[in-house]
């Protein structure tokens, strides 16, 4: 794929990982290079965090909607751990405390001080809402990417000058109206 999308001007693409909440740290990258050090533009420039689905499904195989509540509860605490856990690591390094060192707070670092932008990946209205007060509340520099309902949430996206990345710009919308 890479040599058509550069023979259509594609030069540069951020590579972005996939899988779990907390997907990792994504990488800027030129498409002709010889090896990685020579692709690598701006390495490690965003974390990539897959919110979690919000909406209760009443599709006949669904989970039953107690256990779905559970699960988005699980997921949402567990991403407020992690916050909170490098958070509270950032002021005992910045208080001179003789800590452990822990690399997936160390690698949080940069996200939670505002110097590096978060991603956040949502789609619905309700994933956008809850994304935006997250990222208020913990004080992050957040760029929404999907957003298939951001139309929906237009006011709070201005509010908190929050920049949207489309994806499936082709796609149908996801409801008929």
């Amino acid at each position: 794929v890479t040599p058509t999308v550069r023979s259509n001007g594609v030069l540069v693409a951020q590579v972005a990982p996939e899988g779990g909440m907390v997907s990792g740290q994504s990488s800027v990258v030129e498409l002709d290079a010889w090896n990685w050090e020579d692709a690598a533009y701006l390495t490690d420039d965003a974390l990539h965090i897959h919110w979690p689905d919000l909406t209760i499904r009443t599709w006949p195989w669904s989970p039953k909607p107690e256990e779905q509540r559970k699960t988005q509860t699980e997921h949402l605490n567990q991403l407020k751990k992690l916050f909170e856990d490098a958070k509270n690591y950032q002021i005992a390094k910045a208080a001179g405390k003789s800590i452990q060192t822990n690399l997936t707070l160390e690698a949080m670092l940069p996200f939670i001080s505002t110097i590096k932008p978060v991603y956040i990946h949502a789609q619905e209205a309700n994933q956008i809402e809850a994304a935006i007060h997250f990222a208020d509340q913990y004080h992050l520099k957040m760029i929404l990417v999907g957003g298939a309902d951001a139309h929906h949430c237009i006011a709070h996206l201005k509010k908190h000058n929050i920049p949207v990345v489309l994806t499936a710009t082709h796609a149908l919308p996801m409801r008929d109206d």
